[in-house]
């Protein structure tokens, strides 16, 4: 699928990283990390290679190369688990238990070298359900992808630099392919220096997982000093042997001398200041600000980031609590708003509310107006004055 780039794409964030297992890989080895600088010091990624027998170990099952089908990636974890990837890491394919619940007949090409600010758009057939009843979907969607920016991710297997990519699925409609309802967001995050995905979310089956914590390398052993060797005596004839030396036992000590018993103070113990009071950080992605529409129902996504952990997220239309549509019980230190809500006829208050693990709290309102159309006129009314 062509990539094409356009400044009036409205970009949303993809993420979900791959994780092939860092320590446990097949006979092949991979390839020397491809990591560089680009000219303006920023970090850069090229497309790696995978090899048949390459494992990816994540914290939903351990993933092996089972085969390359053209340009595609075909990992699976046992019977019925399969995740595919084209050779430019696009997700193409995602089944769970032997169901199918992502399948894109031609998933976006990423611009590689990777690096912050690039992104792409382009059109797709979407072959699989739909993870939600969608008006008049023909299959027909627009894929947009972007790298966003590059941080330091904490994950099961350690921390890795890491370029965040966030991807938008939406479908196509008008005649003139227009934007329609936006039903897909994921995020995948890139490690250059170990050629792979470490973690992904979204609000699509399958797009919630991390590196494995068995791709971290273990400890080195410890060298432990052997005893030093006591030279051995050498032996002395009978007839020449000293007479033993009677050794007189060594005196008794002094008994100790009694003191006045002092209760010995309780230890003190320091009270931890309170060393998180960064409040969590919330990008509302869609609706935009002050947006008037004409649809009953919404879906707000955005993303929640943390310095530590983001443990509980509320998405409000109205003070009503939204239906959410991924795992809540998903956190971390970068959590995807994904949820939908019912919208009544005039103004309405969204509310995205975020808590990280120290209890800090952030909070981000925004207001839409729902645009009701006016009945038409109809004829008017006859007078029933009788006519003379």
């Amino acid at each position: 699928m062509r990539s094409v780039y356009s400044s009036t794409v409205v970009r949303v964030t993809m993420f979900a990283v791959l994780g092939l297992g860092a320590a446990s890989v097949a006979a092949q080895p991979l390839p020397a990390p491809a990591v560089a600088a680009s000219p303006t010091g920023k970090l850069r990624a090229e497309r790696p290679v995978y090899r048949v027998g390459d494992q990816w170990v994540r914290t939903d099952g351990v993933y092996e190369l089972v085969r390359i089908d053209r340009d595609v990636y075909v990992f699976a974890a046992g019977a019925g688990k399969e995740f595919h990837l084209t050779k430019d890491l696009g997700v193409t394919r995602i089944v769970l238990d032997g169901r199918t619940e992502l399948d894109i007949d031609s998933s976006p090409k990423f611009g590689w070298p990777l690096e912050v600010g690039k992104w792409g758009v382009g059109r797709a057939t979407w072959r699989s359900p739909p993870p939600r009843p969608l008006v008049s979907f023909t299959g027909a969607v627009n894929v947009s992808w972007q790298v966003e920016l590059s941080e330091d991710l904490v994950t099961a297997a350690g921390t890795f630099r890491t370029l965040r990519i966030t991807q938008k699925i939406e479908t196509v409609s008008g005649s003139f392919g227009g934007s329609g309802q936006q039903f897909g967001q994921f995020f995948l995050w890139y490690a250059p220096d170990v050629q792979r995905f470490v973690k992904a979310e979204g609000n699509l089956k399958g797009l919630s997982w991390e590196l494995g914590g068995a791709a971290r390398s273990p400890a080195p052993p410890v060298a432990v000093a052997p005893p030093p060797v006591q030279p051995r005596p050498e032996p002395t004839s009978p007839a020449t042997s000293p007479p033993p030396v009677a050794t007189p036992a060594p005196a008794a000590p002094p008994p100790p001398a009694k003191t006045p018993s002092v209760p010995t103070p309780p230890p003190s113990v320091a009270v931890a200041p309170r060393s998180d009071t960064e409040a969590p950080k919330i990008t509302i992605n869609y609706p935009l600000p002050d947006a008037r529409l004409s649809e009953e129902n919404i879906l707000i996504t955005g993303l929640v980031t943390d310095n530590v952990e983001v443990v509980r997220l509320q998405v409000l239309v109205n003070g009503v609590e939204a239906t959410p549509l991924r795992d809540v019980g998903v956190m971390g230190r970068g959590v995807l708003v994904g949820a939908l809500g019912a919208l009544k006829p005039g103004p309405n208050v969204i509310e995205v509310i975020a808590t990280d693990k120290a209890g800090n709290v952030a909070q981000v309102l925004r207001t839409v107006t729902r645009v009701v159309a006016a009945p038409a006129p109809g004829p008017a009314p006859t007078s029933a004055v009788p006519r003379r």
